[in-house]
This record gives C-alpha cells, structure tokens and sequence, in this order.
C-alpha cells in the first residue's frame, strides 16, 4: 500500500526522477522510453504531480495494479478532470482527489451500483464533495457551483409578480427585537421553509413559461418534429433489440459447439507466438496486453500460463465473463470501444480481437482501430483475427451459422481499414486450411477445376497483424 510516507517521499522528487518512481510505486513496473518522453513533456506544459500520480493510478494499468493509496493530497482539482473517467475509473478518481484515499470495496460498489441505476456523474460528485470527509481533507474543487447557482434561483423569482414583497416579508424581523429574530431567522426549520417556498415559486414560473409557449407555433412545429424522432428512434432500439445477441446459457452453449473446444482454440492461437515474441523483443519482459472481445478467455489464459504477460478481458457477455472469472482471469465488463476511449495513450504493449471484427459495423470497427493505434505503444502490435470470406463455404454459409455476424471482410479490405487507423506495412495471415474438395495428381492438369477447388479450399480465418511505429 502507498501510504502518507511514501507519497511524501514520491513528491519531493522532481522530473525523470519522480514518473520512475511513480512507475514502479504505482504501476508495478519500470517506465518505457515512450511513456517515459510523454510524461515528462506533459508535465513541462503545466500538469502538476499530483494530476499526474491521479491520471496513472485511473489508467487502465493501474487499475488492473489495483495499488491501494492513501494520504493523497492535491490543493485542487477541476470537476472536468475527474468527469472524464467512467466506472470504475470514476468512483476511484473521486475518492483520490476529494478523500485522499482509494475506495474499500463496499464504497465502490455501492456507487458503481448508484452509477448504473442512472445517477448521474455530476450528482455523485457533488455528494462526495459536500461529505464531511471531504471538506476535512480540504481539497478544493472548481466546475460545480451551488452558491452561484442558488443565486441565479433567488434572482428568477424576483420576477415573478409579488415575489419581491413575498421576499421581503420573509427578510424582515416582523417585528420582533432584532436579537430574538436573528435567532429564529437561524433555526433550521425556518431556513428549509424558506427554501422549500422558493423552490415551488420558481417551478410554478417555468410551469407558466411552458403554458405561454403552448401556442407557439414554432413550438408546436418543434414538438411534432421531436415526436417523429422519437418514434424512429423508438423502432430503431427495437429493431435493435430484436437483432441483438441473446447472452443466456443456450447461446453460450451454441457457441461452445460452434467454436470449438476451449483446448482447441487455444492450440490453434499458439500461432501467434512469434508476434508475442517480436514484441517482447522491442519492448521488455514486462507487457501488458487487452484482448478485447475475450469470450471464455483461451487467449487470456494463454497469456497468463504460457507467455507469463499480464493481460486484461474486455467483454459485454455477463456469462463468458463468468467462465473467465472461475479460471482466474482478469476481466472488466464493458463495450468495448467505450472502454478503448478511457484508455490513456501509449499504456497497451499488444491489443487482440479475436473473431470479434465481423460483429462489428463498418464505422464502429474503424472507431476501434483508431483507438486501436492510439493506445498502442511504439512497438506494440495489433492482431484482429475474423472469417475468410475468400473461402466460398465460410463465405455463403458458415459465417451466418453465428447469427450475431453482421460484416464480411476480405483480407485486403481489413488490411486498408488497419493501416487507414494509422498502421504501416500490416500483413495478413491466412489461417486453418479448409479442404472442402480434394484435387488429385490428375486433376491438377484441369485448370478448370483446380480454380473451382480453390474457392473452396481456401482457409477458413485469417488475420491481419500490425506493429505501431510512430
């Protein structure tokens, strides 16, 4: 755990010499030559040590590091610094900047439960930010304003009419001795009173703004526009809806079958093996690796067992994750170009997409290359693996036997929406050989027929692997 002692430590540290240390406090590790260069020229523009240690300890490494803090302090923080994390990343973020510490596992599940019943960000911030605890830490937060808000509320009732000699009536000592009245003006029952009638008065204002708009034409017009839209909108969610996976045990079990073993799968990825290797060569032993679209985990388990790299499962499937979790596996349930987007530049040494690109629609898949070369460290490689459409059986039949495939893609069109993302020199390999028919010594001599035979024969996956340079 870092506690006081050590963030004090970390602190008085300046330079190169403080985002090592942070590195290896923080995430466990030494800093790479790119994250190294990066940091350090951030950090020439003006981001403090403390935005820096808050950034790294929310990054999706540090996450996965897990490292408990406390003790943290920062004078103050801007509300858009911490809304630009989701989740998980969130809740910790908030609970770094404004309590100086990192949330117990109670306290983050219980606002990630908060977050997923439809509380907004900004509405758990600002409870955080009012607790006691927080105002005794001291840290300052600029972006929310209720002081100035309840100012703007006190002012739009002064235009109602009589609201001023209801306000006055309410300010003046009605009476009583200026010492008894400064009293009760101070009970807390009168200052919620008061409260409470201003706030009914300003909701029957914008009730009364509403009823004059009514026979607006502009308005009307606007309505019915917003009602159309909403009604497309309405058939496209159900349309949607009626077209999505269903995640439950018997799809998990179709897939099963139509997969193949877990053993299988994860004999058919050792081909990779050289990629991981060509990667450990550039950039050192300890890697870290997202395999988005995990499933039930082989290439995750192969990561761990076999190739010893750190690794981390993006997934939406509540019950492949459920597997992954039983063995071990370290995993996040999340879409998974959302969760790209959170990610910080340059922290990911190897990114996979295992049969996942064919699930995809066209600008979603280039959205996720993209960010894809973003995240990347110089040396990193990419791998996105999907059906051989070359192949006239997978082609015509075999792709639609998983009815969640939306998108075929043909070796070069994969490879140009791959260097589009801001790969170079991307190769495609062909992979699992299909012999649907045999052609003998005799019939190697019809062209005819060996052209035909191709179309069938060729392999059933391929995959196009990059490296980012650059």
């Amino acid at each position: 755990m870092l506690n006081e002692t050590g963030l004090a430590e970390l602190m008085r540290l300046e330079g190169e010499d403080f985002v090592r240390t942070a590195y290896r406090l923080i995430l466990h590790r030494e800093a790479d030559a790119e994250g190294l260069s990066s940091h350090l020229r951030a950090m020439e523009q003006g981001v403090s040590k403390e935005q820096f240690a808050l950034s790294l300890r929310v990054s999706p490494e540090g996450m996965l590091a897990g490292e408990a803090i406390s003790g943290f302090r920062t004078k103050n923080i801007a509300a858009t610094t911490l809304l630009q994390y989701n989740g998980e990343a969130f809740v910790t973020a908030i609970w770094l900047a404004m309590l100086g510490r990192t949330p117990d596992p109670g306290e983050l599940a219980e606002n990630l439960s908060t977050l997923v019943k439809g509380t907004s960000r900004e509405v758990v911030l600002a409870s955080v930010a009012a607790s006691s605890e927080a105002k005794a830490h001291g840290t300052v937060m600029t972006g929310l304003k209720p002081k100035l808000l309840r100012r703007k509320v006190i002012n739009g009732l002064r235009h109602i009419p009589g609201m001023n000699r209801l306000l006055n009536v309410l300010r003046q000592p009605l009476a009583l001795p200026g010492k008894v009245w400064r009293r009760f003006r101070n009970l807390s029952l009168f200052r919620r009173t008061r409260t409470a009638i201003g706030n009914l008065l300003h909701i029957n204002r914008l009730y009364m703004r509403v009823q004059a708009l009514e026979n607006d034409q502009t308005v009307r017009d606007l309505r019915e526009e917003v009602a159309t839209l909403r009604s497309r909108l309405q058939l496209k969610e159900l349309l949607e809806e009626n077209n999505a996976p269903r995640t439950n045990v018997a799809y998990k079990k179709f897939e099963d079958e139509m997969r193949g073993s877990r053993e299988e799968i994860m004999e058919r990825l050792t081909c990779y093996e050289g990629v991981v290797r060509q990667v450990r060569e550039t950039l050192g032993e300890n890697l870290f690796a997202l395999d988005l679209g995990c499933g039930r985990g082989e290439w995750l388990e192969l990561m761990q067992t076999r190739y010893k790299i750190k690794a981390l499962g993006v997934d939406s499937d509540p019950s492949m994750l459920k597997e992954c979790e039983e063995k071990g596996l370290l995993t996040i349930r999340a879409d998974l170009l959302t969760y790209l987007r959170n990610c910080q530049s340059a922290s990911v040494d190897i990114i996979t997409l295992f049969q996942v690109a064919e699930h995809l629609p066209f600008n979603v898949l280039s959205d996720t290359l993209t960010e894809c070369c973003r995240v990347l460290r110089n040396g990193g490689a990419l791998i996105v693996e999907t059906p051989n459409p070359e192949n006239m059986i997978v082609g015509a039949c075999n792709f639609y036997m998983d009815p969640t495939h939306i998108t075929k893609l043909p070796p070069p069109l994969l490879r140009v929406f791959v260097e589009g993302a801001g790969f170079e020199n991307a190769e495609i390999m062909r992979l699992h050989p299909y012999q649907a028919i045999h052609v003998n010594k005799e019939d190697n001599n019809n062209d005819a027929l060996r052209e035909l035979s191709d179309f069938f024969n060729h392999e059933a996956d391929y995959a196009v692997i990059a490296f980012r340079n650059g």
